[in-house]
Formats: C-alpha cells, structure tokens, sequence
C-alpha cells in the first residue's frame, strides 16, 4: 500500500513543478530586491501631487489664522487719497484745463503744474467748523511743501487756486495771502468723513 502511494507520488509531476516554481520565484524576487533596494526611492506622482495639496492646505490654513489675527477688532480699512493742489484762473485760457467745482455750478481753468502733492504732507488733522455738525481737514505741509507752495502763490494773489481729491476740484478759494504752512479742506463733512478723508491723505498712504 505504501509502496503504491509512493510510486503514484513520484509519478505525480505537480509537486515537483510547484516547488521549483516557488523556488524559481524566491529567488526571482531576492534578485529584484537587490537591485532596486540601491536605487532613490520616490513617491508615485500622485502621492506626491498628495503631499503637496496637504502641505498647501496647512499653508492656507496658516494664512488665514494670521489674516483672522492682524485683522480682528474694529479698524477700518482706508483708501489711500490723491492730493492735488493746482493754481487756477476763472477765465479760458490757452493751456488750461477747465473743471467744475464740486458742490457748486462754477467752472474754472487749471494749471498743468501740480504744485503739491501727498509726498509734501507733513500731517493732517480734523477740527470742527463754523458750523455746528460739520468738519474740515487741516494739511499741514512739509519744509519742501511750504516753499513750493509759497513761490507758486507769491504772485497769484486775487485769483483761485484749485484744491483736487483723487482728480476732483472740491475746493477753489480766491487768494487772499501767500499760502506757506498749511490748507484747509472744509465741506460738508461730518467727523467720521472728515478723519476718514484726513487718513487717507497722512504719508505713507
């Protein structure tokens, strides 16, 4: 009996073949192994499209905690404002601009020259006006704003100078003295208008 299931088992070739496979395919992957195990190992393209989307989302994460933190609390964001001060006459004139005067039906005809701009602030400030409930902004100029100023209305006394916000007129006063120091932007400005406006106009806007 034992001899039958002996012969039949050697006559049998599948043990035989499925061993030299395994062992055909251990030493298959020993070989694979030793050959890959020196080269640099490398992320599959999607894990690396993986890894860089996670670190982009803490990135972003990041950046929005800071933006929470600096902008929290009650500060209002201000527009920076164009000063502009023109001299300017009531009449036409070759090479002269004509603007209206906000607020008002009044036309007049400005010099290309700027003469002073945000660069010559030194500061600004709000004050309360003559009149009860409005306010004005008072530009205070630096020591090159005051000479410029200064030389520009030496000689256009008795006639208007041109105060311009982001390209508006909002302000034409006849000259009645020299202006060195300081200019006064008065309207119906209530406080709130008034400090945004002054804001808007401090250098470094």
């Amino acid at each position: 009996m034992n001899d039958v299931h002996e012969q039949l088992q050697r006559a049998d070739p599948l043990p035989h073949d499925f061993r030299a496979l395994e062992a055909a395919r251990a030493e298959l992957r020993r070989k694979v192994i030793e050959r890959t195990s020196s080269l640099p190992v490398e992320p599959p393209a999607r894990g690396r499209r993986a890894a860089l989307l996670a670190m982009a989302v803490v990135a972003t994460v990041t950046i929005a905690a800071g933006a929470v933190s600096m902008w929290s609390g009650t500060a209002t964001v201000v527009a920076a404002v164009r000063f502009e001060v023109r001299l300017a006459e009531d009449a036409p004139g070759t090479g002269l601009t004509a603007a209206p005067v906000e607020g008002s039906t009044r036309t007049i005809y400005l010099h290309d020259e700027v003469v002073v701009t945000n660069g010559h602030i030194l500061r600004t400030q709000v004050a309360e006006d003559s009149t009860a409930g409005r306010w004005r902004v008072e530009v205070v100029f630096t020591p090159e704003g005051r000479t410029k100023m200064q030389a520009a209305t030496v000689g256009h006394i008795g006639r208007p100078v041109a105060i311009l916000i982001d390209g508006r007129v909002v302000l034409a006063p006849t000259l009645r003295a020299v202006i060195a120091d300081a200019a006064v932007i008065t309207g119906n400005y209530t406080r709130e208008e008034a400090e945004r406006l002054a804001e808007g106009l401090r250098p470094g806007r």
